[in-house]
C-alpha cells in the first residue's frame, strides 16, 4: 500500500501527545511495510532539526517545510474582517502546496492520510490531483475546544471571541469533514460528532509501542501528584491553573505531607517557582523518566475532546489516574476500578484522602489500568486495524 502521510509538524521529539500519536501512526505503516511517503511543515513553535530524528524519518521523508505559525495580534486583527479559520490560515503555506502537487503528480498513491484538522485545508489540492483514498485523523473536534473555553470564561470580550473562534472552526471543519471518504476518530464521543456529517467515521483509535513502559521498574516517591502536559494546548494551561488556583491549595492544607509535580513544555515563566511541596520542572527529556519517578497522576481537564495521550502513558507504566469526567473521555476506562474520578476541588481531596488511608489503593488502580492499556492500545494492532479500514476505502 503506497501512503502518502501528511502532518503540520515533525513528530519529534515525543515530549508531548500529539508528537506521539502522529509519531505511532507514522512508524506503525512504516513497519507494517507500507511505502510510505512523508510530506509535513515544520512550524517555527516546535522547529526539529532532520539531524536529531531517527532513520525511519529520513527514509520516508519527501520534503519539510518551515512556517511560522506564531499567533500575532495585528494578524488576529485583521482575521477579524475574514471569514475565514484563523486557527487554520495560520498553517497554509504555497511552497507546501507546490510540494503536495509535485508528489501527486509523480506517484499514484492508494492513500493520502491526513494527521489533524489543520493540515485538513489541502483537502482540495489533493482531491484536484489524486483519487487516492482521502482520509482524515482527527486529534480533537476542534471547535468544541474552544465552545467550552469560551463557556468558562468570564470576560465576556473574551467570551465573545472564543465563540467567534469555535464558529468559524465549526464552519470550516464541518466542511472538511464532507470532503474527506473516511474519518479516523480517535475517541468514541468524538466519532458521533463525525458521523453526523460523515457516516463513513470509524473509531481509529490510538496505539503504543509499550516496551519502553513495560520494562521501567522504578520506584516511585510515595505520597506524590503529577501532571504532566504541553501548556501550548490551552485545555491544559486551564486545567493547570484550575489545579493551581483551586485543587492544590486544599489538598496540601489538609494533607501537607503530600507533593505536586508539574512539568511540560511552554510552561509560563511565573509559574517556574517552585514553593513548599510544589515543584515545577516545565519541559522534560523523556516522559518516561519522568512519571516513573512518582506516584499518582492529576488530570484535571474542564474542556478537550479527543484522547488522553500521556494519561494512557501514565497508565502503561502502572500509575493510578484521578481526572475528572472530561479527562475520561475517549478512554475505555472502568471508574474506581482503573481510573479515579474527581470534578470538584474537594472531590480530589477526597480521592486523596482515600489514597492516604490505605496505602494499596494507588497500586491496585494502577495495575488495573496498566492491563487494560496492554489489551487495548498496542501500536501493531492498532495499524492493522487502520490498513484494513483503508483497504476497503469506498467499497
Amino acid at each position: 500500500m503506497k501512503i502518502l502521510f501528511l502532518s503540520h509538524r515533525i513528530p519529534w521529539p515525543l515530549k508531548d501527545g500529539g508528537a506521539l500519536a502522529i509519531h505511532n501512526n507514522l512508524k506503525g505503516f512504516i513497519d507494517a511495510a507500507c511505502e510510505v511517503k512523508f510530506l509535513c511543515l515544520n512550524p517555527k513553535k516546535d522547529q526539529t532539526s532532520l539531524e536529531d530524528v531517527p532513520d525511519y524519518f529520513t527514509k520516508a521523508l519527501a520534503e519539510t517545510i518551515p512556517i511560522d505559525t506564531d499567533l500575532s495580534p495585528f494578524q488576529a486583527f485583521i482575521n477579524l474582517f475574514s471569514s475565514d479559520s484563523y486557527h487554520v490560515s495560520r498553517f497554509y503555506h504555497p511552497g507546501f502546496e507546490s510540494r503536495l502537487i509535485a508528489l501527486l503528480s509523480t506517484t499514484k498513491f492508494d492513500v493520502v492520510h491526513m494527521e489533524g484538522a489543520f493540515i485538513g485545508q489541502y483537502a482540495a489540492v489533493i482531491r484536484e490531483h489524486s483519487n487516492a483514498c482521502l482520509v482524515l485523523r482527527e486529534h480533537n473536534v476542534e471547535y468544541r475546544i474552544w465552545e467550552s473555553m469560551a463557556k468558562l470564561t468570564a470576560n465576556p470580550l473574551k467570551a465573545w471571541y472564543l465563540r467567534l473562534l469555535a464558529s468559524r472552526l465549526k464552519e470550516y471543519e464541518t466542511a472538511l469533514w464532507r470532503q474527506v471518504d473516511l474519518i479516523a476518530a480517535i475517541s468514541p464521543a468524538d466519532l458521533q460528532v463525525f458521523k453526523q456529517v460523515n457516516p463513513d467515521s470509524f473509531l481509529g483509535g490510538v496505539g503504543f509501542d509499550l516496551g519502553p513502559y513495560l520494562s521501567v521498574n522504578k520506584e516511585a516517591s510515595p505520597k506524590t501528584l503529577f501532571h504532566l502536559g504541553s501548556m501550548d494546548w490551552l485545555p491544559n494551561k486551564e486545567a493547570v491553573m484550575w489545579l493551581l488556583n483551586s485543587i492544590w491549595p486544599q489538598i496540601y492544607q489538609k494533607f501537607p505531607e503530600w507533593k505536586l509535580i508539574l512539568a511540560g513544555k511552554k510552561m509560563p515563566e511565573d509559574w517556574l517557582r517552585d514553593s513548599k511541596n510544589l515543584k515545577v520542572e516545565g519541559e522534560v527529556e523523556s516522559a518516561i523518566a519522568f512519571m516513573s519517578g512518582y506516584s499518582v497522576m492529576l488530570v484535571p481537564l474542564q474542556s478537550g475532546s479527543g484522547i488522553r495521550i500521556k494519561t494512557i502513558e501514565a497508565m502503561a507504566l502502572g500509575k493510578a489516574v484521578i481526572t475528572t469526567s472530561v479527562g475520561l473521555l475517549g478512554l475505555d476506562l472502568e471508574p474506581e476500578k482503573e481510573v479515579l474520578l474527581a470534578n470538584t476541588p474537594q472531590e480530589f481531596v477526597t480521592v486523596i484522602a482515600r489514597l492516604e488511608a490505605d496505602p494499596e489503593l494507588a497500586g491496585k488502580i494502577g495495575q488495573a489500568a496498566r492491563e487494560k492499556v496492554q489489551s487495548l492500545y498496542t501500536n501493531e494492532k492498532h495499524i492493522a486495524r487502520l490498513i484494513e479500514k483503508y483497504r476497503n476505502c469506498g467499497s
